[in-house]
């Protein structure tokens, strides 16, 4: 199942933070169909729900971190685009988004929102010539 179409992609931002959550949908909603949820909301019930095509998450949450929420993602959601976003800029914390959550990109705060449109819309148009089956064979070699 391809998840982006010719609709607005659908972006789901996590964060604990609220001012977070309220800058991003206000910076970004023009362009994507913007999401939001707070560590508490996100489980995969509204990635199915919503029809989510990106999802990108701020490490540092409350009961899980981002590579943590990411990974799950990963597990149920291969096909769905994952970025972490990090004030954090421990090596390790990047090795784990790749390695085990296989994150598009990892962005280190603070970054412009011109980086970060750009970045959701190079990952719509990768994703758009992945197949499920490609993204499964890709993360079954990692």
């Amino acid at each position: 199942m391809k998840r982006f179409n010719a609709a607005k992609t659908r972006v789901l931002y996590v964060d604990q933070s609220a001012q977070n959550l309220l800058t991003f949908k206000a910076s970004l909603d023009s362009q994507f169909d913007v999401r939001l949820a707070s560590d508490d909301e996100c489980d995969m019930d509204i990635v199915h729900r919503e029809s989510i095509d990106v999802v990108i998450a701020d490490n540092n949450l409350p009961k899980k971190s981002g590579v943590q929420l990411l990974q799950e993602l990963k597990s149920n959601y291969p096909e769905i685009g994952r970025i972490l976003i990090t004030c954090n800029k421990d090596i390790n914390v990047l090795i784990d988004a790749i390695q085990l959550a296989g994150v598009y990109r990892f962005f280190v705060k603070p970054y412009t929102k011109s980086e970060l449109l750009q970045i959701i819309k190079n990952l719509k148009s990768d994703c758009k010539k992945w197949s499920r089956e490609d993204v499964l064979a890709r993360i079954s070699n990692m």
